[in-house]
């Protein structure tokens, strides 16, 4: 996720900045000193590869127009990580990082390129935002789906049930249980085994 997080960099989109990384265990010939793991692709939102700055419509004075026409052009760091990985994703444990959640248009790529985990870096799953729809993440089958918080240790979840309290004007959820944060960390398939988060 470290590695996703410093593609934020490169980024044409500095308002989403969404990053992708795909990594697959087992050793590659071609990559030695990684350990288990290798290093598939990589990628991040941008316009299309050739393309300048100004060579598409995204600046207005309202910011609603502005994300509406931006999200015509702008290709997801998904669909850049999976055209431009440097190896085939073979039928093993392969895993991609993202910095958010993968949206409805990369969840089925994803699936369809044999990717076996997902790991995203926020909850937008179920949610819709402007002309990006985040609902079929949660519906994802047959793939294991995990969310990265910056600091586990002092995450929560937040769900209509728990109580709330109010800090310096923010309502927040009250801290719940290490064990109950777990739970919420893994959206995949109840039986799989969580000491892998820890």
């Amino acid at each position: 996720m470290v590695q996703a997080r410093l593609l934020a960099y490169r980024t044409e989109d500095h308002k989403t900045g969404v990053r992708a990384v795909i990594w697959a265990e087992g050793k590659s010939r071609s990559c030695e000193g990684t350990g288990a793991m290798y290093f598939i692709g990589c990628g991040y939102n941008t316009f299309p590869v050739g393309s300048e700055y100004a060579d598409f419509p995204h600046m207005d004075d309202k910011q609603k127009d502005r994300e509406i026409r931006k999200f015509r052009y702008i290709i997801h760091a998904e669909q850049n990580a999976l055209t431009f990985r440097c190896q085939e994703i073979k039928q093993k444990r392969s895993m991609i990082f993202v910095t958010k959640c993968p949206c409805d248009e990369c969840i089925p790529l994803i699936k369809g390129a044999g990717i076996k985990q997902i790991h995203a870096g926020d909850v937008d799953a179920g949610k819709k935002k402007a002309d990006v729809s985040y609902m079929r993440f949660g519906e994802l089958e047959g793939v294991s789906k995990f969310t990265w918080q910056l600091n586990p240790s002092g995450a929560y979840g937040l769900e209509q049930n728990e109580p709330r309290r109010r800090e310096n004007g923010v309502l927040r959820a009250l801290p719940g249980s290490e064990e109950q944060y777990r739970k919420k960390l893994c959206l995949g398939k109840p039986s799989e085994d969580l000491s892998t988060l820890q």
